[in-house]
């Protein structure tokens, strides 16, 4: 526990702390859902002493406080994401139209801004457009520099006559990936959330060997990216209004096409996918 959430409780409190603490360790800590939390708590309460009993009630009561605060948080990340894609289309309807007063074979345009809630972070867009461009392509990437500030950054490219026809899929496209790479920011660095997976340096090396090698099913079910690409299914879900497991669907069919995964390869990695969000994201839609 943090020195200021301690310096902030009471006498009881540190006690409960200072005695207790496995009831919370053992028992609440890690549970993701109020259900849990209450089976836990139900569990337990006629089965330890009346001393314990006190503790338990109040580490039942703190496990509930903190699963409140990190859903608030949570929703917080999807409203970040919907924040800069507004700027990021507002930004694109304007570079639009200078480029159109003077039109040139390739034209690139730069937006940089800083963000400190609820991730603290340095928002990088680069939109680049040009005649020769097939499709819209998008990429992102969230990464920590030497200097410990966390860059977002996201590049555009685009043929100005797919604007604005395609604006609506890049909206959603935008929307879903910053989602996934905020939710990586949770993971590693300065904004790192305790209770959110990390590696350590041996289990780095067997993913960057898994991605190196094309090992797309242990990439798609890893433990970093998992709830990352859940929560983009997520977003991609609510933007297109759409059952979330039509959007995986149609994300996983497009890495089959491309011969990244095989159609068993697809059903497993969905497997692993719904499980985790009928855990973890219970107000999910689905088709079936």
């Amino acid at each position: 526990m943090k020195l200021k959430r301690l310096l902030e409780l009471s006498k009881s409190d540190i006690k409960y702390w200072a005695l207790f603490a496995d009831i919370y360790e053992k028992n609440f800590k890690g549970l993701t859902s109020s259900k849990e939390i209450d089976s836990k708590f139900n569990e337990l309460i006629n089965t330890i002493s009346s001393e314990q009993k006190n503790a338990l009630i109040y580490f039942y009561m703190y496990a509930k406080l903190q699963l409140n605060e990190t859903l608030i948080k949570e929703g917080k990340y999807d409203k970040i994401s919907g924040i800069i894609l507004k700027e990021i289309m507002d930004f694109l309807n304007k570079s639009k139209k200078i480029y159109d007063k003077k039109p040139e074979k390739k034209y690139l345009q730069k937006l940089i801004k800083q963000y400190s809630f609820p991730l603290d972070f340095i928002f990088k867009l680069l939109i680049g457009r040009a005649n020769d461009i097939e499709a819209p392509e998008l990429e992102a990437e969230i990464l920590t520099k030497n200097d410990n500030r966390v860059y977002l950054n996201l590049t555009i490219f685009i043929n100005p006559k797919d604007e604005p026809q395609k604006y609506n899929w890049i909206s959603g496209k935008i929307k879903s990936l910053i989602r996934h790479e905020i939710e990586h920011g949770t993971q590693e660095g300065p904004n790192r959330i305790s209770d959110r997976p990390f590696m350590t340096d041996e289990e780095q090396e067997l993913y960057k060997k898994a991605l190196n090698s094309g090992d797309f099913v242990s990439y798609f079910t890893h433990k970093l990216e998992l709830p990352a690409y859940v929560n983009q299914m997520y977003i991609v879900a609510k933007f297109y209004k759409v059952p979330i497991d039509v959007a995986i669907d149609d994300f996983l069919g497009e890495a089959v096409k491309a011969k990244y995964i095989s159609e068993k390869e697809k059903d497993f990695i969905t497997s692993k996918w719904e499980a985790y969000i009928k855990h973890n994201l219970p107000n999910s839609k689905f088709l079936k």
